[in-house]
């Protein structure tokens, strides 16, 4: 959206995970295997285990506007850099008229 509507760069806007996280975390990526709720531990597909207090799952969300159809083709978005970036320039070209803002669940 700051791209669109800011001026921003996407380079400036961009972070690495561990930057986002406080100090005190520690950053594991990698692929569960199988959790061991009796024992509290997670088992990562390498062989690394992770024993846990509490255990979250947060499964995130993916963005599909490829999934409604005619959207790529009749509607702008700002859903990544490159788009945002195409969403700023139509509106940088456009002259006058109604633009339509509808907002909605995630696609």
């Amino acid at each position: 959206m700051y791209i669109a509507m800011g001026g921003e760069r996407a380079d400036k806007l961009e972070k690495r995970e561990r930057a986002l996280l406080d100090d005190r975390i520690r950053l594991i990526v990698g692929t569960v295997g199988r959790i061991d709720e009796t024992a509290r531990i997670v088992h990562l597909v390498d062989g690394t285990a992770i024993p846990y207090n509490y255990l979250v799952l947060a499964t995130g969300a993916r963005i599909l506007p490829e999934s409604i159809e005619h959207f790529a083709t009749e509607a702008h978005h700002f859903y990544t850099a490159d788009v945002a970036l195409q969403l700023r320039r139509a509106l940088d070209a456009f002259k006058g008229g109604k633009i339509v803002v509808g907002i909605a669940s995630m696609p």
